[in-house]
C-alpha cells in the first residue's frame, strides 16, 4: 500500500499532466514488482524517475509543489521529509537518533551517515522530529535495506531476496563490472560475531573454491563487507527439489533416478576432495533450467583433516534425512552418511513426502536410534522391486551394508535406467 505522500505525488503528477491517468495501472504494477523484489524501501519518486516515467526537472517541481522529499534512514528505514534542507546538511534521525547527511543525488532513497572531519568536531545537525514521514517497523525490511547499502560499494547490486536458510539469507545480485548474476549468501546477523560459526560459514567457500563440476554450485568468492560476512556463489535459475515436490507431489521413478544420479555425481566430486556434505536433502538440491540437479549449501560440511568445529555428540543436519551414526555424533559422519541422506532424498522424490512424515522430532530420533527405518510401499506407489531395493540399500542402518561410494550408486541407477522402471507419479 502506498504512503499518503506517494499517493499525493502520483495524483499531482496526473493533474500537472506529467503522467496520464491511463498509465497509473502500469505504474502501480511496476511499483508492486519493486516492492516484491524485497531489496529496499519503496520510494515512488525514485521509481518513477529510474523507470523513465518522469524527468528529473518534473520530479523536482512536484516536490516543490508538495513540499515533500522523502528520504530513508539507512539504519532504521524511517522516512524523513528532507524538503527545504540544504544538500550536505546534517540531520538527526527521529527513529534511531543517528546522525545523517542529506544526499547530493536528488533521487537517492537513503541519507548518508554523518562523518566528522575529526574526533573533536562538534556535529551540526537538525532534529528531524519536526518533519518526519512514517517509520517502517518491518525488521526484515530494515535488514534488507542495510544489506543493500553495505554491498553496493563492494560491487554487488542486490536485486531480490531469493531465500533464507538456517545460516543466512540469499540474494540475487549483479556483480560489477560486467553485470554477472550471482547468489550472495550473507551470514545471519546474530552469527556474525561468533568465531566458530564464521569459520564454518567460510569453510563452504574453501570447499567449493577448487571444484568445477556441473552437479555442484560453484563458489565465486567470499569476504567481509561492512562487518557482514558473505559468500558469492553461482546463480542457479531454478527451484530446489523440495519446492518441486510440494508443487507436483511424487516424481516419476525415471525422473527421480536421473535427478539422484546427478546429485550422486556431485557428491562423488565432494567425497574425492575429502568433503562430507552432512546435510543432503531436497531443499539443498537445485534444479537447473536444463533439467539436471546440483548440490548446494555446504554450510555444515566437514572437510577431512581439519580441526572439528562441532563438539562430540553435537548434531548438525536435518533429522528426516540424517543417518543414525550422524545423529549420534555429527563429526562421525562419513561419505556413507551422505549416501544414506541421498537415499532419503530419493525416498522423498518417489513418495512425495520425507521419511518419517507425520512423526515428531523425538519419535524420529527414537526410530533412528533403534533402527526402525521407514520403508517405501512399492506396491501402493507402483514402484518396481529393484527401485525399492536401491532405496533400502542406500538407507541401510549399518553403514557397512550401504554402497561403497557414490560411484556405486551411479552404477546401480544406470543399471535401472537401461530398462526404465515403471511406476505412477506426478510431476510436470
Amino acid at each position: 500500500m502506498l504512503a499518503k505522500a506517494d499517493q499525493e505525488l502520483l495524483e499531482l503528477a496526473v493533474r500537472e499532466r506529467f503522467l496520464r491517468a491511463e498509465d497509473l495501472p502500469e505504474i502501480l504494477a511496476e511499483l508492486r514488482d519493486e516492492e516484491r523484489s524485497g531489496c529496499g524501501p519503496l520510494l515512488v519518486g525514485s521509481v518513477l524517475y529510474h523507470h523513465r516515467w518522469l524527468e528529473l526537472p518534473q520530479l523536482l517541481r512536484l516536490r516543490a509543489m508538495t513540499r515533500r522529499w522523502p528520504v530513508h534512514c539507512p539504519a532504521c528505514v524511517t522516512r524523513i521529509n528532507a524538503f527545504g534542507v540544504e544538500t550536505g546538511q546534517g540531520l538527526l534521525c527521529n527513529g534511531c537518533r543517528r546522525e545523517l547527511v542529506v544526499p547530493d543525488d536528488p533521487v537517492a532513497p537513503f541519507f548518508r551517515p554523518y562523518v566528522r572531519a575529526s574526533a573533536t568536531e562538534e556535529a551540526t545537525v537538525l532534529d528531524s522530529s519536526a518533519f518526519p514521514l512514517e517509520p517502517n517497523p518491518n525488521p526484515d525490511l530494515i535488514e534488507r535495506t542495510r544489506h543493500r547499502v553495505v554491498f553496493e560499494p563492494y560491487g554487488y547490486d542486490l536485486t531480490e531476496r531469493a531465500g533464507q536458510g538456517a545460516s543466512g539469507v540469499v540474494y540475487r545480485a549483479l556483480r560489477r563490472p560486467g553485470g554477472r548474476v550471482v547468489a550472495l549468501k550473507v551470514l545471519r546477523t546474530d552469527m556474525q560475531a561468533h568465531p566458530i560459526l564464521v569459520r564454518r560459514f567460510f569453510r563452504e567457500a574453501r570447499a567449493l573454491s577448487h571444484m568445477e563440476h556441473p552437479n555442484l554450485v560453484r563458489g565465486l568468492g567470499a569476504g567481509c563487507a561492512g562487518g557482514l560476512h558473505f559468500l558469492a556463489l553461482e546463480w542457479v535459475d531454478g527451484e530446489d527439489l523440495s519446492k518441486w515436490c510440494r508443487a507436483y507431489g511424487a516424481v516419476p521413478p525415471e525422473t527421480a533416478l536421473r535427478l539422484v544420479r546427478d546429485l550422486a555425481s556431485g557428491l562423488a566430486a565432494l567425497h574425492d576432495a575429502g568433503v562430507v556434505h552432512r546435510d543432503v536433502k531436497p531443499s539443498n538440491a537445485l534444479l537447473r533450467p536444463d533439467g539436471t540437479a546440483c548440490v548446494t549449501d555446504l554450510g555444515v560440511a566437514r572437510v577431512c583433516d581439519t580441526p572439528r568445529l562441532t563438539r562430540t555428540g553435537q548434531v548438525v543436519g536435518t533429522i528426516p534425512y540424517m543417518s543414525p551414526e550422524q545423529l549420534e555424533d555429527s563429526h562421525a559422519a562419513t561419505p556413507k552418511s551422505d549416501l544414506y541422506s541421498l537415499g532419503a532424498t530419493l525416498f522423498h522424490l518417489l513418495s512425495g513426502a520425507p521419511p518419517f512424515a507425520g512423526r515428531s522430532a523425538m519419535e524420529m530420533v527414537e526410530c533412528l536410534m533403534r533402527g526402525l527405518l521407514p520403508r517405501l510401499d512399492g506396491e501402493a506407489l507402483g514402484l518396481s522391486r529393484p527401485v525399492v531395493e536401491l532405496v533400502e540399500w542406500m538407507m541401510n542402518f549399518d553403514p557397512r551394508s550401504r554402497p561403497a561410494g557414490a560411484e556405486q550408486v551411479i552404477r546401480g541407477i544406470d543399471a535401472l535406467l537401461v530398462a526404465p522402471p515403471t511406476g505412477a507419479g506426478g510431476g510436470p
